[in-house]
């Protein structure tokens, strides 16, 4: 009884961030104006993010923990460095893709993060639903309070679900305007066995579906960005041509002698 009641005491929760995704941005937005992409001594790099070194212990932890910033150095010279999704965060637009799958691959940089999404991709139930779930897979009902409100906030900051108009559950489906040349029923297609699935919203009616049979590494995104940059050339010089068609297309017009009637 002694044995069982030792562990419950010392039972911890799996590994989760207790500041939002949201936070750790900004927390490290201030490190990046005050000292740029340099390494800086943890002690200096987390009072220049406006935290105390001796309390905050748990918001450097949630920092690190998403990987926007990565320790490195011997235990007693311990520095921090931007890795190269923080880089991307801090340094591209709010609107820019290349940042927004930044925000989504740190966020699912926690497991417990990933599986939530796994399990529930469009959108996070109620509160209630969310502990229960947490405490199913081996959380505290301590540590799944606390936990929630963060989940919530990175969910939406990462633009990890759908966020889909409320208005547009109740239109009736021949009256819904497609998305990206699809109907209605694709732009509902599911998420095919063994694939994952990474939705970036661009804007009202716009965004990017993306599927991976495997976890993307760097050099993946970084091939990614290229292909992106080069097809949008492509579309470019596209566009381009289409004033062009259409002054040839009215020049031919105006040659065209009128016929009397």
């Amino acid at each position: 009884m002694a044995e069982e009641s030792t562990m419950k005491k010392h039972k911890r929760s799996p590994a989760y961030p207790s500041y939002s995704l949201k936070k750790c941005v900004q927390f490290i937005g201030l490190l990046y104006k005050k000292d740029g992409l340099a390494e800086v001594p943890k002690e200096f790099a987390i009072q220049h993010m406006g935290l105390n070194p001796k309390k905050d212990y748990r918001a450097a932890s949630s920092i690190t923990g998403f990987n926007l910033l990565e320790e490195k150095g011997p235990m007693d010279k311990r520095v921090f460095k931007f890795t190269e999704w923080g880089k991307s965060i801090v340094m591209l637009k709010n609107e820019n893709a290349q940042k927004k799958l930044a925000l989504q691959q740190a966020a699912l940089t926690y497991g417990i993060i990933k599986q939530l999404h796994e399990k529930w991709p469009s959108e996070l139930p109620a509160g209630d639903v969310i502990k229960l779930e947490l405490v199913n897979s081996g959380f505290t009902e301590r540590a799944a309070s606390d936990f929630v409100p963060a989940l919530r906030d990175t969910y939406e900051f990462a633009g990890l679900g759908d966020r889909m108009p409320k208005d547009d559950k109740e239109t009736p489906a021949d009256e819904k305007p497609a998305k990206l040349g699809d109907t209605g029923e694709q732009s509902r297609e599911k998420t095919p066995n063994g694939f994952e699935r990474y939705i970036l919203t661009l804007g009202t009616n716009k965004e990017v579906r993306l599927f991976t049979s495997a976890p993307l590494t760097q050099d993946d995104i970084d091939f990614m960005i290229q292909w992106i940059k080069r097809l949008d050339l492509k579309r470019s010089k596209q566009i381009e041509q289409l004033p062009l068609m259409e002054n040839e297309s009215r020049s031919n017009d105006e040659q065209e002698p009128d016929i009397p009637f």
